[in-house]
Order: structure tokens, then C-alpha cells, then sequence
């Protein structure tokens, strides 16, 4: 049997009833949709090392406490199931090798959005840190002229300049938020300067459904009713939270800006999925999902915004699309699945297998506050800094946390869930998280009495 090259393509913040509404070119590309699939965490770290380990937080202990890839060997992860050539290009720093995800991968590229090609100058990093005798123009331009690839650090430069008149005069954006960059990168690895080593697994991670969010000068924002200049970042959070009724309209900005960021998405991403089915003679399949969703104060929002101290269904529910896989699925599988089962469905596909991944039940976790959670003045610390475990049968959620809160919810759609009703958690879900439990009690226990705070092996 032939083994297939794959592309694991990551979009960061997706929701997946926004996905299914804005996303219609990658929906007419897949060849199959899950309908139905949970993240098994709701921020970028763990939920990446999920999806590679099949394991939860707590299991893998990558998170919040530990948010460090180079922790897990590569053989702890799927790839270790893959005789193919690993190349990572990722526009988060969380997931990069600043975190260490690069060294799992044969070729890894950091993308900058302000850096339009990723093999020339680092502009920006060039006038953080210039300390020359010449003025920093000048020396800037000495620099690209001497730097191994000259034309592309031009155009860096360039960018960079762009992108800071259009940031001063309060006018959209003419850039976005790492796509292209991230394709030109792929191109250049596997499409256009194709060493011709395969298969390959590739792995990419966009950002541009993730917060900032701002008014663009893309197609997709042309229409939009967003005030030039308005912008949103997570420490604005706070405020949306405890003033609803002042910044309704800035709400409703975020929300336009958001759906138009998964339209372009949506736009570049089934672009690049049809330039890497169609760059090689060998059968290429592309796998699009989430890391994780995001809370955009809607109904079954539980009040938030972001990705926070929560596995709410905004953050949990994420699409789940197959592009030119193998024969044997059917266009779309109803039955749950999650992302525990992502590395069964990868060396399955890269073997030209089709594997039922799905499940009747799936569980997620979140341990410790992810990024952002700094900024929510007014919320009490527990109500981030905590773990959260979740366990979903059919329609019923269960969520139990480190706090003692125990939390059944009714799933009522994609993304939306009734409000809660005090229930202990079943003893399905007990179990699957028991052992960790058991541990925690007796670490607990152990300091209270004064025994030391090493915790039992």
C-alpha cells in the first residue's frame, strides 16, 4: 500500500458553527466532515500536544505549569508511527520552537506576519535590536543587501514599513495575520523547492482567527461596519465583561471581524490544500481542524470571551475536514470523535487506511490558567487558575473542577449549551481521569499534614 503524504493544517480559535457558515470553499473541497468533534483542550498548548500524543494534559504534562513540547520525546507522539520527513510551519509562538514543538520535526519555521518571507531579514527583530553607528535606515538596508538572501529581506523591510504607516493613519491593514506567509513557506519546503524526500507529514498552525482582531484591507473586511482604527485584544476583555451594555456595538465589531477572519482563512487554506494534493504524483491528504475554539459572549458562551478558564461547548466543538483521503469513508460521519483519536486518523490515512476513530463518549481537560487570563481584573483567581475535567455522552456534559463545582449541562447544538444544573460527574468519566485523582488527594493530603511536599511515585 502506498503511503500517502499528509498535511495536518491547525486554525487557531475556530469555532465550529462559525467554520460551518464561513467556511464554504474548504466545505465543497472535503471529501469527508465530521460533524462532530471536541477538542481535548481549550487553549493552544495542550490541545496541540493532545492532538499529537493521544493523551490528555494531565497524561502528556504539557499545560499551563509545563507548556514545554521538548518535555515528550517525538516518539511519545504519532510521528514516531511515520516513516515520512516531519515539517512544522506555525504562525503561533506558543507552538514553536520557542515552546519547543520544532524539535519533533525534521524542518521547522517560526512565522512572524510582519516578516513576509521567513528565510530573509527579520525586520522588526533588526530594529528592536539595531545599535549601529548608522542611521537605522541606512544600516536596515546594509543589512538586507548583505544578508544571504537580499531580495526577500527587501521586501521584509518593506512590508515592515508598509504595514507601519498603515498601523499610524488608523487605515486597514494591508497584511493579515501569518496565512501567506505561512503558505509561501510551505511552498517553498514542498511545493515549489521540493527536495523530493517523501512522503512528508506537514504540519501548519494559523493565527488569524485568533485574537487581535481589527478591521483588514483584505476582500473579506471590505464590507464590514467596523469603524477604521477600532481593534480588540484580549486585555480588553475585562471591560466587555463588566460593562455589557457600553460596549455592546464593540462586541458586535468583534464578532464581524472574527467571521470575516475565517472566511479568508477559509479562502487560503482550501487554496493551499488544492496546490499540495496536486504538487506531487504521490496521493497527498489534508486534514483541517482546530486546536480550539473560542468565546464570543453568544448565548452558550457562559458569559466569556476568549479561550479562559473554561470547556465550554464554544471552545470544545471544532471542525474536523478530509481532504483527498483514501477510499472507504462516507461524506460525512455523524458519531462523535475527538481529537484523542487525531493520531489513529493520521498514520491510519498516511498508510492509505480509512480507521473508525470515533466514539460514543469523549472527555477534555484543562489544567491551569491559559495566556490572557493575566488581565481579568475583578474575576476571582480560581475561576481560571484551576482544572477542569469534561466528560460528554450523547447530550449530556459533565463538568468537574479543582474547586469542587460539579456541573451538568444539556448540549442543545454546535457550540451551545443550556445553563447548569448542580450534578456529579458519571463514574465513566470518574474513571477515566481516577488515578490522576487519587494522586492529587494523596499529594494534598501528604502536605497538609506536614509530611513534605513531594508527591507519592
Amino acid at each position: 500500500m502506498t503511503e500517502r503524504n499528509v498535511a495536518l493544517v491547525c486554525l487557531e480559535a475556530v469555532r465550529a458553527d462559525a467554520f460551518a457558515v464561513h467556511a464554504e470553499r474548504l466545505a465543497a473541497l472535503a471529501d469527508v466532515t465530521f460533524a462532530e468533534c471536541r477538542a481535548a483542550s481549550s487553549w493552544a498548548v495542550p490541545s496541540h500536544a493532545s492532538m499529537f500524543t493521544g493523551r490528555l494534559p494531565h497524561e502528556h504534562g504539557v499545560h499551563a505549569f509545563a507548556p514545554d513540547f521538548s518535555a515528550v520525546d517525538r516518539s511519545a507522539t504519532f510521528l514516531a508511527g511515520l516513516d515520512h520527513r516531519a515539517v512544522g510551519v506555525s504562525a503561533n509562538r506558543d507552538v514553536g520552537s520557542s515552546s519547543g514543538l520544532d524539535t519533533w520535526f525534521d524542518t521547522f519555521v517560526d512565522v512572524d506576519p510582519t516578516q513576509r518571507y521567513p528565510w530573509g531579514l527579520d525586520a522588526e527583530s533588526f530594529r528592536l535590536d539595531y545599535d549601529g553607528a548608522l542611521p537605522r535606515p541606512v544600516g536596515a538596508l546594509a543589512a538586507a543587501l548583505g544578508h544571504e538572501h537580499p531580495v526577500a529581506s527587501l521586501a521584509n523591510l518593506g512590508a515592515l514599513g508598509l504595514r507601519d504607516r498603515a498601523e499610524r493613519s488608523d487605515r486597514p491593514v494591508p497584511a493579515d495575520d501569518g496565512m501567506r506567509v505561512i503558505e509561501r513557506a510551505v511552498d517553498r519546503e514542498l511545493v515549489d523547492g521540493d527536495d523530493g524526500t517523501e512522503p512528508w507529514f506537514l504540519f501548519v498552525d494559523a493565527m488569524d482567527a485568533h485574537a487581535p482582531h481589527r478591521r483588514l484591507g483584505l476582500p473579506e473586511f471590505t464590507d464590514l461596519a467596523v469603524p477604521d482604527g477600532w481593534s480588540y485584544t484580549e486585555s480588553d476583555a475585562p471591560a466587555y465583561l463588566q460593562h455589557p451594555d457600553q460596549y455592546a456595538a464593540d462586541v458586535d465589531h468583534l464578532r464581524a471581524c472574527y467571521d470575516a477572519s475565517v472566511r479568508y482563512l477559509d479562502r487560503r487554506v482550501a487554496a493551499l490544500a488544492e496546490r499540495l494534493v496536486t504538487a506531487s504524483d504521490r496521493p497527498t491528504t489534508v486534514v483541517v481542524t482546530a486546536a480550539h475554539g473560542e468565546h464570543l459572549l453568544y448565548p452558550g458562551d457562559e458569559g466569556r470571551l476568549g479561550h479562559v478558564g473554561s470547556l465550554g461547548e464554544g471552545l470544545l466543538r471544532v471542525p474536523l475536514l478530509v481532504v483527498n483521503p483514501p477510499a472507504g469513508y462516507p461524506d460525512r460521519v455523524a458519531a462523535p470523535v475527538s481529537h484523542l483519536a487525531l493520531p489513529d486518523l493520521l498514520v491510519g490515512l498516511a498508510g492509505s487506511e480509512t480507521p473508525d476513530v470515533t466514539a460514543d463518549r469523549t472527555v477534555a481537560e484543562v489544567v491551569g490558567p491559559a495566556p490572557g487570563s493575566e488581565g481579568l481584573d475583578g474575576v476571582p483567581p480560581g475561576e481560571w487558575d484551576r482544572a477542569i475535567r469534561c466528560a460528554v455522552d450523547g447530550t449530556a456534559k459533565f463538568c468537574w473542577d479543582s474547586l469542587g463545582n460539579r456541573r451538568r449541562y444539556e448540549v442543545t447544538g454546535p457550540n451551545d449549551q443550556s445553563d447548569p444544573e448542580v450534578a456529579p460527574p458519571p463514574d465513566w468519566g470518574r474513571d477515566r481521569f481516577r488515578e490522576d485523582e487519587e494522586s492529587v488527594a494523596a499529594f494534598r493530603e501528604r502536605v497538609e499534614s506536614g509530611a513534605g511536599p513531594e508527591p507519592p511515585c
